[in-house]
């Protein structure tokens, strides 16, 4: 992958795909770049292999840059088992969620849909909330920032 996180290919502002089931592009605005990424992990196994090894893959990715980050995802584990693995810690990052009893419909219904956030970008963050009008099943409610974080 390239250091440059500004161009990829000859095109101001976007990163090629970086791995699998995720990937990233910057954003630049008056004296702030930061990266923006979405990730997918497998659904059913929670912190455990294939899943341990894209969080892996995405840290070290994002080891590469100097810059501050935004990664929205369907984690497919709740908050508190993300927090478990100790990743965000690693990446001086906070998990960021929507009060709401959840996001996926599947089953009993969990929060699995969320954001990992570096922690100098927290203060700009207000809020998340979440909307019932998407056209992903099973997941009922995406998260939105619109006003105070949780």
């Amino acid at each position: 992958c390239s250091s440059d996180l500004a161009t990829v290919q000859g095109i101001p502002g976007f990163l090629e795909p970086v791995g699998n089931n995720f990937s990233f592009m910057s954003w630049r605005t008056a004296g702030l770049t930061m990266a923006v990424g979405g990730i997918y992990l497998e659904p059913g196994i929670g912190p455990r292999g294939v899943n341990l090894d894209r969080l892996a893959e995405v840290g070290t990715f994002l080891a590469q840059f100097a810059v501050p980050f935004i990664i929205a995802g369907d984690f497919n584990m709740e908050p508190a088992e993300l927090l478990s693995t100790e990743w965000a810690q690693k990446l001086k990052a906070q998990i960021v969620y929507p009060d709401v009893p959840f996001t996926c419909t599947s089953r009993e219904g969990r929060v699995l849909d969320y954001y990992v956030v570096s922690k100098g970008l927290m203060p700009a963050l207000r809020s998340i909330s979440c909307s019932d009008e998407t056209p992903w099943r099973p997941s009922g409610a995406c998260p939105q920032n619109t006003g105070e974080a949780s």
